[in-house]
């Protein structure tokens, strides 16, 4: 091996191995005690649909390795603290991204 492929790997090592262990799934807590994320939304929508103003709504919700995306279009300020209060407060959410806004 050349100095300059010796380099070269050397360069990009650290690189592939950093990119490469962010596709690595990791367990967040202990055994048994993790929420997947189907049933974190699964709770997260059983609790939305059970708030009246919040039923009617076209609130999109999606988890992604315990983190919860909420999306859509609702009607007032409020609906939109109500929708993120009730997701973080969801067993095994470690984060909320709102992304609901605000409209007719």
């Amino acid at each position: 091996m050349n100095k300059r492929t010796r380099n070269y790997a050397l360069s990009v090592t650290p690189w592939l191995l950093a990119t490469l262990s962010g596709c690595a799934t990791f367990d967040k807590c202990a055994v048994g005690t993790c929420v997947g994320d189907r049933e974190i939304t699964a709770g997260i929508r059983r609790q939305l649909d059970s708030v009246p103003t919040l039923s009617q709504e076209q609130i999109t919700v999606q988890t992604i390795d315990q983190v919860v995306y909420l999306s859509g279009l609702i009607e007032a300020p409020m609906d939109d603290d109500a929708a993120v209060a009730i997701a973080r407060n969801t067993a095994g959410v470690e984060k909320v991204v709102d992304w609901l806004a605000i409209g007719p």
